[in-house]
């Protein structure tokens, strides 16, 4: 109840006793049901006793919060009404009032007004005045200004400008010479440049010219090259022709004179074989009439020869086998012959070698 008396305190009586007899029963029911509230601690699954009191006890603390809510309302409704009222009718009063003062007020401020309106004039033109001859006028005091000074200021002011706009004059004419400078001398370059190119391009098509020519020129010393080179080919060809001609032809007579004289020594072979199996059956007859006679005189002694005769070997074999050996092939110079000649005089002298020891194999 203190509480409740200390936040209702410094009200009108009426207003005072209003809130209480509103809102006591409210705040009674609340400090009633605080304290058991406030007890419940529930720390188990299984109080259901102890979770089923704390839901009893928030539906009543909902009953308490919601019927304060709706006394609130109801006791402020028409206080805001009132309100509302009272700021409808205290606006219009002010709106009429603010509109009376501002009239006295032009009234009252007339002169003021005048020379405030005479005072902008003047520092409107100073400063369009002004301008012409400085960038920022914000620090100059042209609406309290009085004319000598002003006329000063603008005199040293037009003077500045009239000195630094000589030099900016000056220096936009150097700069000008200076370009036109620059651009001359950049269109003389690019007017050389253009020369150059075109003076390259003269002598890279003049070198393209010689280098045509001497193109030319080599295909032309090689077309006469090659011609040359492919007549004396065909010189040589004729000329290696002529000489395997030669070749053949000395080859053909080689062979044929060396198988005549291989048929003519195998003639002369033959004819040599029939006569040494001749001589070997009259030399038998001889040696055997020899031998009778020796037999019938001692004196009588055979005859030596160094010839080859069947007497001077031990069988006719023997004779046959020397007289083989003795078969030889004429000596012939062969360095001025081609390859294939003396191929073929190796293979000629091979083959009687082998027709030596085919005889031998005949005996």
């Amino acid at each position: 109840m203190e509480k409740f008396e200390v936040m209702i305190n410094g009200v009108k009586p009426e207003i005072r006793e209003m809130v209480t007899s509103s809102m006591q029963t409210y705040y009674d029911q609340l400090q009633e049901l605080l304290a058991p509230a406030m007890a419940i601690n529930v720390t188990d699954v299984n109080d259901v006793k102890g979770m089923r009191f704390a839901d009893e006890y928030r539906k009543k603390l909902v009953k308490v919060r919601t019927g304060t809510e709706a006394k609130r309302k109801e006791l402020k409704a028409d206080y805001i009404a009132t309100g509302k009222i009272i700021d409808t009718v205290a606006k219009s009063i002010q709106e009429e009032t603010i509109k009376a003062e501002e009239h006295l007020r032009l009234q009252a401020t007339y002169a003021e007004r005048v020379e405030a309106e005479r005072l902008d004039i003047i520092e409107a033109e100073r400063t369009k005045e002004l301008k012409k001859y400085v960038e920022f006028t914000d620090m100059y005091n042209l609406r309290e200004m009085n004319d000598t000074v002003w006329e000063t200021t603008i005199s040293g002011a037009k003077l500045q400008y009239e000195a630094t706009e000589a030099k900016r004059i000056e220096a936009a004419r150097l700069e000008a010479e200076a370009a036109a400078a620059a651009k001359a001398k950049a269109e003389a370059e690019e007017k050389e440049r253009v020369r150059l190119i075109e003076e390259n391009k003269r002598l890279q098509q003049q070198a393209e010219i010689r280098a045509k020519a001497q193109q030319l020129e080599r295909e032309e010393y090689n077309r006469r090259v090659a011609a040359e080179q492919a007549e004396r080919a065909k010189e040589r060809a004729a000329h290696d022709a002529e000489m395997l001609r030669k070749i053949n032809e000395a080859k053909a007579e080689a062979d044929a004179a060396a198988q005549k004289q291989m048929a003519q020594q195998a003639e002369a072979m033959k004819k040599a074989v029939a006569e040494a199996k001749q001589q070997a059956i009259e030399a038998r007859e001889t040696a055997k009439l020899d031998y009778e006679k020796y037999k019938s005189t001692a004196t009588i002694q055979p005859k030596c020869s160094n010839s080859l005769k069947l007497v001077n070997f031990a069988n006719e074999k023997e004779l046959l086998t020397e007289w083989i050996n003795r078969f030889e092939m004429p000596e012939m110079e062969t360095d001025s012959l081609s390859l294939a000649s003396q191929e073929k005089i190796k293979t000629i002298h091979s083959k009687v070698t082998g027709f030596k020891v085919w005889a031998k194999n005949q005996l």
